[in-house]
């Protein structure tokens, strides 16, 4: 595999054709790019995982096709929304936010951790902290690559999600936030995604 360009990070993995897409994006060399969510993690960039279904897949080199979804990469959050409606003409994100959110705790570092609850904090979002029994379990299920561990199991459910890059203490590199939203939920995502990232 050859290495992904990105501004962060240089690595090869097996998806490093998505990586290196994210990473042209974030280059400025692409306006819009195919990718998925650990790849924008990665390259410090937000990215939406679509609905499995909701785009179609007509000309998609199929992966998975199972999992196989469209969705867009932006600097922003208005950059997804503007993706979403090239992918889907019509395409608005909705006129307000979540009101309230889950929060899985996760095994990551602490101060991955504090970055996610300072980015819900700020966003004035209620936050319902969820006791999922066996998701530490569940994360290693479908995957055995450590960047993609808590991503893995949402993928396979075909939900929505976005990731966005948020701020952590000490850190040089991205930190992201992974929001998931209800099958076809992408108007209240991405309304909830862009709060979080104004508090920012």
């Amino acid at each position: 595999m050859s290495p992904a360009p990105g501004g962060w990070e240089t690595w090869s993995w097996d998806e490093s054709l998505f990586a290196g897409a994210a990473g042209y994006y974030e280059q400025g060399r692409l306006p819009y790019a195919p990718g998925l969510a650990d790849a924008f993690a990665c390259c410090g960039i937000a990215g939406l995982k679509t609905s499995y279904g909701r785009v179609p897949l007509d000309g998609v080199r199929p992966l998975a096709p199972s999992l196989d979804t469209v969705g867009p990469m932006a600097a922003t959050v208005d950059g997804l929304v503007t993706g979403m409606a090239l992918l889907e003409p019509g395409f608005t994100a909705a006129a307000a936010p979540a009101r309230r959110i889950g929060r899985l705790r996760t095994t990551a570092r602490p101060e991955i951790e504090q970055a996610v609850d300072e980015a819900l904090k700020g966003a004035e979002l209620e936050v319902v902290t969820l006791d999922w029994d066996g998701f530490a379990a569940g994360t290693s299920i479908f995957t055995t690559i450590e960047i993609t561990q808590y991503i893995a199991l949402f993928n396979a459910a075909g939900t929505p999600c976005t990731a966005q890059p948020i701020r952590a203490a000490g850190s040089p590199i991205p930190t992201s936030l992974q929001l998931l939203g209800p099958p076809r939920g992408e108007e209240l995502l991405l309304a909830t995604a862009r709060q979080v990232e104004a508090a920012g």
